[in-house]
């Protein structure tokens, strides 16, 4: 030991800024490593930290005659399911989506406002998913007067008090909190939020296919049995004709791709698979540094090593201290990198990353670092080991062992590893920030310029009509209307299924509801028939898209009997996110909808957006004050939909410049070699008449021809990992051919 730390203490004390740029880039690297293993753990952990997820299955339907794979059905479908085998202990179905709440709570001397996340889930659904309860029961779902609210939340409203018994008063009627239940993990599809019972809500509609429905079974192998079980139980009606169904477990259901009204949250193996691979890549690069540097040291250590050497020391015994040498300087890294992780937790680069970053929480991915930083430093070690102490002292005398052959490929072997990771890193950073301005700037189908978009409350909807007269008043507003969706933010919103020209089977769309200037507001024109009019609030009205019309053949003019006939017609707008194709939708206008959501509100060009806004919160607030609307830009608001993409992006392109950087310091670690190796060859050229230029030429000639070939190599490696990744895009950009030359 005394003379492996006698060894650093020389290396240090001679090469130190050379030494430090070698520490501090293995130690970002492994730095890097552990943050990155924390969201592969995160992703690859997605679900199945939900107690019992081996047995929890997502049903959903295969449809042959129209093509896709549906995750919702009718309720009275899951409904026969549930019962139909004894197999299934338990049934549970849920919205497809959470909506704001607005309450108050009731405290001695004043009464507490709060706007939270509520979800609508069937009693019966706290049997199939494991609610670990800190108060109250988890059946209290039985009774639709009360909710479960998540430990987080009960915290938040009543502090250390119990909230048993208390009740938050909505807009319309009032809940008791009935159970406290511990919080979900984030690496869950489970919300941490109020839920509620949907009570005998569409309990006979079997037009209305908006539950997600889940089974808990008593062994995987009954799975095969049960799509004839549910036909059986199901004959004679029409909605399983050309049906049939599948079974998802829950932990599948993180990467499932391309299923029509899914709304739980998504990543990809794919993604996954990238993230790991740049963990590693980039603990490569800071290996391969790492040999390079101790090989650059060689001019400087060879002839005291072979003084040691004629003095009687062993080969093997001088092989041991070097390597313990690289595994001390790899271990002291892996140290320094753990306030490294402390830091990144607790700075901006925390946020671009989902999970926890905690060296306390992830003990195993911190033990796993620090076997790999032992690995790391053993196998840096051993070539450099072998290649100080295998040459002879003739050659040693003569001074020319650092340009022999074999040392020359290894070190071109070694930096052509690096430019290979490096670029691949780079291009792939460049594709995906490109892909991320696509999403934000592509053509929506509508105009989203100078558009304000608010939430509405239950109160300013029975006002509707006043709130309506105050806006298009206001001097900075052309228009406003309300609609029960936030386009663009979802990956599928209402789904209706109604019966069309005695087609039994009938036809399946996205439903939104909106109202008759909704599509004014929005600037979208019909390609056939005519715009709603306030007249079809009375009778109904709907306005397909041109997918919805040529997948089902629609006519002009039909009428859905006792829901509304068709007027028009538009283009294909996006209507949900970009992640998800064009889907068969409608606009629909009925006063039967009395429930809405947004209000949209067009901007007139020149207009004072400051003052535009005070006027429209002082218009929103004249008929409920105590509300707290969020109004915003719709640009903004839809931005928050691809947080997840930027953030990837954003962390890609980090994680470049920290290969970079390390490149950076393998190609220092290199120049050091060359030059010790050939500094009487500088000085004779330059006394020749070299000039510094032809010097510098003569240095980069060979890094240039590396670079060249490595480049070759990358662009096949980088084309085909970005042609996997934009797979999961249903809009994206082509492969540029001047990304891979830039």
């Amino acid at each position: 030991m005394k003379q492996i730390l006698l060894n650093v203490y020389y290396v240090l004390k001679r090469f130190k800024s050379a030494t430090l740029l070698n520490v501090i880039g293995l130690s970002v690297a492994f730095a890097a490593f552990m943050v990155i293993m924390m969201q592969v753990n995160f992703d690859y952990n997605f679900n199945k930290t939900i107690d019992g997820h081996e047995s929890i299955y997502r049903i959903e339907i295969l449809n042959s005659k129209k093509g896709h794979i549906q995750a919702t059905m009718p309720r009275p479908m899951a409904d026969i399911i549930f019962r139909s085998s004894p197999h299934i202990l338990a049934g549970g179905m849920e919205h497809t989506v959470s909506k704001e709440i607005f309450f108050s709570i009731d405290k001695p001397g004043n009464k507490d406002i709060y706007k939270e996340m509520s979800h609508g889930v069937a009693s019966d659904y706290t049997d199939v998913f494991p609610f670990e309860m800190v108060e109250g029961d988890r059946h209290v779902l039985q009774n639709p007067e009360y909710v479960l609210i998540p430990q987080s939340l009960s915290e938040k409203l009543f502090g250390n008090e119990s909230p048993i018994g208390q009740r938050l008063e909505k807009e319309q009627g009032s809940w008791v909190v009935g159970g406290v239940y511990k919080d979900f993990p984030k690496n869950s599809s489970l919300r941490n939020t109020i839920y509620y019972s949907i009570g005998n809500e569409n309990l006979e509609k079997w037009t209305n296919w908006n539950y997600q429905v889940y089974i808990k079974v008593d062994s995987p192998d009954v799975l095969t049995g049960l799509d004839n079980i549910f036909k059986k139980v199901l004959s004679g009606r029409d909605e399983i004709d050309d049906i049939s169904f599948h079974f998802s477990p829950l932990a599948e259901t993180y990467y499932s791709k391309g299923i029509v009204s899914d709304s739980l949250p998504k990543s990809s193996k794919e993604i996954m698979a990238v993230l790991f691979a740049i963990g590693i890549i980039i603990v490569v690069i800071a290996s391969v540094n790492f040999t390079n540097f101790s090989i650059a040291l060689t001019p400087a250590r060879i002839k005291a090593i072979n003084t040691q050497k004629v003095l009687g020391a062993a080969s093997s015994e001088l092989r041991r201290i070097l390597i313990a040498e690289a595994v001390f300087i790899s271990i002291a890294a892996f140290i320094i990198s753990l306030p490294i992780v402390f830091l990144i937790a607790n700075s901006p680069v925390s946020e671009l990353v989902r999970v926890t970053i905690s060296l306390t929480d992830h003990s195993g991915i911190v033990l796993l670092t620090a076997v790999l930083a032992f690995v790391v430093g053993i196998i840096s070690g051993l070539y450099p080991s072998y290649y100080m102490t295998s040459f002879p002292p003739a050659l040693v005398l003569k001074g020319s062992f650092g340009l022999s052959a074999q040392g020359k490929k290894t070190r071109n072997v070694l930096i052509g590893i690096q430019f290979i990771a490096s670029v691949t890193l780079i291009i792939c950073a460049g594709f995906m920030y490109l892909q991320n301005q696509y999403f934000i700037n592509r053509p929506y189908g509508y105009d989203k310029e100078m558009l304000i978009v608010s939430d509405i409350s239950r109160q300013a909807n029975t006002k509707w009509e006043v709130l309506k007269n105050e806006l298009e008043k206001l001097p900075g507003l052309e228009k406003a209307e309300k609609s029960f969706a936030l386009l663009g933010s979802r990956e599928a919103y209402n789904s209706w299924g109604v019966h069309y020209k005695g087609d039994d089977e009938g036809i399946t769309f996205q439903c939104i509801f909106a109202g008759p200037d909704f599509l004014d507001v929005l600037g979208i024109e019909t390609t056939d028939g005519r715009n709603f009019i306030g007249a079809d609030s009375i009778s109904g009205a709907f306005i397909f898209n041109e997918a919805a019309r040529n997948k089902y053949d629609l006519e002009l003019g039909y009428d859905f009997e006792g829901l509304g006939r068709i007027v028009g017609f538009i283009p294909d707008i996006n209507f949900a996110t970009l992640r998800t194709g064009i889907q068969p939708m409608a606009f629909y206008v009925s006063e039967n909808i009395t429930k809405y959501n947004y209000v949209y509100m067009r901007v007139k060009s020149k207009s004072s957006l400051s003052e535009t806004f005070e006027r429209v919160r002082t218009a929103f607030a004249s008929v409920d004050q105590d509300y707290p609307f969020d109004i915003r830009f719709f640009d903004d608001a839809l931005n928050e939909t691809y947080q997840k993409e930027k953030r990837l992006s954003s962390l890609i392109a980090l994680f470049c410049l920290i290969a970079v950087f390390i490149s950076i310091v393998g190609v220092f670690g290199l120049v050091v070699f060359e030059c010790e190796y050939r500094r009487k060859e500088i000085g004779i050229r330059k006394v020749l008449g070299s000039s510094v230029k032809e010097v510098l030429l003569l240095f980069n000639k060979v890094y240039i021809t590396i670079l060249s070939i490595c480049f070759v190599i990358a662009v096949p490696l980088c084309h085909y990992v970005m042609s996997r990744w934009l797979e999961n895009f249903a809009y994206h950009i082509p492969l540029y051919w001047w990304v891979f030359a830039t």
